[in-house]
């Protein structure tokens, strides 16, 4: 009985205790899930916050865009980014704001917007004012402008109907797209399709130069358009001034007229942004009246050299534009303990490498107290080693070993001083060492898409690099599904280099059906038909595009438009864009094609 007894009192012990310990998990596991769910529940609460408070910076941001206050709108967009840059009402604001503005941080935030599955027919007109705004055909969404194109009722709007009209002239359909802008200028308050249409008269034959003129000065002058508006014309007259047709049409009349144009303009803005707009009114002047030139030179001085010291900069950058780099070396000498070192060395140095004095640039870089950062005096040292000339040889080594230390600097250097070298290097022929240093942007995400294109392009014009460039499109396919214009130019390779995929042509032929009359879209297709065995239906694609469609695909793409040609039975026509082509090198794939259609001999 008592071993019983104990066998009970143990047993009632062990049960006592697993009881104890089994308490002991669920308070800790009940402790834990509290923890746990008060942890989940803070980061939501936290994430709703977060895109609440952006979404009141975004709301105060577009006010301060209204009221035309870009510095503090610029502010406001940045800070809601960054507590909530994947919200869709913060990614639209900030694609409006950015590239109204011109920055290139709306890149990643568009590629963030479009990457979503609950964009619309709004968010695709985002896109394509970015594609327009920045001249880049590629971020166009090809399908909703074809569909605006057509007039149905969503295209009607005059935001669509201008952005129809200005990428049909990026096309190359000036006629087009003047007539549209016309039909949306009627009746508009805002400005923006009779912008549109001055660009468009300017940029035409000269019948329509003296209408774009007339035009542009009451747009920039009318305080009843928007003021951004006029501040887009006031810059795109300053720009097209240059234009031999246009400088043509102006006479003192016309110049009096914008005088009083862009005296209206200044008035409404800020005084550190007008300075901007006097200036593109004494480029005006300088254009229409060479021979005033020193003149508007010492009242440029005179007017604006006692303005705050950062104005000052912009004054001597706009000085060493108009050529007169001696003015600036004079600043330079006369006020040597700026505030902004590096910006004032820098412009010292390319005002002696424009004024051909190389030695004295070489003598200002051999100082260590330059006050330039790495990247800008390596960039400095390769154009001083490219213009000095001298002994073949020694000149040889000295370019490759800037190139060198050009891309050991930018490996440090911001990504704005890394663009603007690789544009600099592409300018001078370059090729190496720009493809060096756009392979390093296409590390910064703000600046991947802008890289990227300009990596292709480099590698596509060079007949080895064709299959770097294909590379790098199908990445940027991969990264921006959207981009029909890429997509396009990567099947057209593939199809000319004989590695194109099942679907391929019939991709190309479904994109040249929905751009018709794009040149670029009807090129992809005929090779298509071309590699197809199909030479009938692609002569046919070739005569649809007109007399100017025709000349355009034979300058964008000749061997393309040769093999069409012959193997449609033009053989006269085909000879003479052949013999256009020169020694122009061929890859593998274009040989192949020509060979096949235009045989020696023919």
């Amino acid at each position: 009985m008592k071993r019983v007894r104990v066998r009970r009192t143990r047993m009632r012990k062990q049960k006592g205790g697993w009881l104890v310990m089994t308490a002991k998990v669920a308070a800790v596991l009940a402790v834990g899930g509290l923890v746990g769910w008060g942890a989940w529940r803070g980061g939501v609460n936290l994430g709703i916050f977060r895109g609440a408070k952006a979404r009141e910076l975004v709301t105060a941001a577009i006010a301060s865009h209204a009221a035309e206050d870009e510095k503090k709108a610029k502010a406001l967009v940045d800070e809601a980014m960054k507590l909530a840059g994947d919200d869709v009402v913060v990614l639209r604001a900030a694609v409006d704001l950015y590239g109204d503005r011109r920055d290139n941080a709306v890149m990643p935030a568009l590629k963030k917007l479009l990457g979503r599955e609950d964009i619309g027919d709004e968010d695709l007109e985002r896109a394509a004012r970015v594609a327009v705004e920045w001249g880049r055909l590629e971020l166009a969404p090809v399908r909703a402008l074809e569909e605006w194109r057509g007039g149905e009722a969503g295209g009607k709007t005059e935001g669509r109907m201008v952005l129809v009209a200005r990428w049909m002239l990026m096309r190359g359909d000036r006629e087009e797209a003047e007539r549209r802008l016309r039909e949306a200028a009627i009746g508009s308050r805002g400005g923006e399709a009779e912008l549109g249409l001055c660009e468009v008269l300017l940029s035409g034959g000269v019948e329509g130069v003296g209408e774009g003129l007339d035009r542009l000065e009451r747009l920039i002058g009318d305080g009843e358009r928007a003021l951004r508006v006029r501040q887009r014309g006031a810059e795109l007259a300053a720009r097209v001034i240059g234009v031999e047709r246009v400088k043509e049409k102006m006479d003192e009349s016309r110049l009096e007229g914008f005088r009083g144009a862009f005296g209206a303009l200044v008035a409404r803005v800020d005084p550190e942004e007008a300075v901007d707009y006097q200036l593109g009114m004494h480029a005006m002047e300088l254009a229409v009246e060479p021979e005033t030139r020193q003149e508007v030179f010492g009242r440029v001085m005179e007017e604006f050299m006692p303005l705050a010291e950062g104005l000052q900069l912009r004054i001597a950058r706009w000085l060493l534009e108009q050529g007169a780099g001696d003015r600036v070396l004079g600043i330079y000498e006369g006020n040597p303990h700026w505030g902004d070192p590096e910006e004032w060395e820098a412009l010292r140095v390319e005002a002696m490498l424009r004024g051909q004095d190389f030695e004295g640039a070489r003598a200002v870089m051999a100082r260590e107290t330059a006050g330039l950062s790495g990247l800008r005096r390596a960039v400095f040292r390769y154009r001083i080693a490219v213009g000095s000339g001298g002994d073949a040889e020694e000149v040889a080594e000295e370019v490759a070993a800037g190139r060198m230390g050009v891309l050991k600097a930018a490996a440090e250097g911001s990504s704005e001083a890394v663009r603007e070298a690789a544009e600099l290097a592409a300018g001078l022929g370059d090729v190496e060492l720009a493809a060096g240093l756009y392979d390093l942007l296409g590390k910064d995400p703000e600046y991947e898409l802008l890289a990227k294109l300009d990596l292709a392009g480099l590698r596509e014009k060079r007949v080895e690099g064709r299959a770097g460039a294909m590379a790098v499109l199908e990445g940027l396919v991969s990264a921006w599904p959207r981009l029909e214009g890429v997509r396009n130019r990567l099947i057209q390779l593939r199809l000319l280099e004989g590695r194109a995929g099942a679907g391929d042509p019939e991709a190309a032929l479904g994109m040249a059906d929905e751009a018709r009359g794009y040149v670029p879209y009807q090129v992809t297709a005929m090779v298509a038909r071309l590699v197809s065995g199909k030479p009938g239906e692609a002569l046919g694609l070739l005569e649809a595009l007109g007399e100017r469609g025709r000349e355009r695909a034979a300058a964008m793409s000749p061997v393309v438009c040769a093999a069409v040609l012959a193997a449609g039975g033009r053989k006269e026509a085909a000879v003479k864009v052949r013999a256009a082509m020169g020694s122009k090198p061929l890859t593998v794939g274009e040989k192949a094609l020509l060979e096949r259609w235009m045989p020696a001999g023919l």
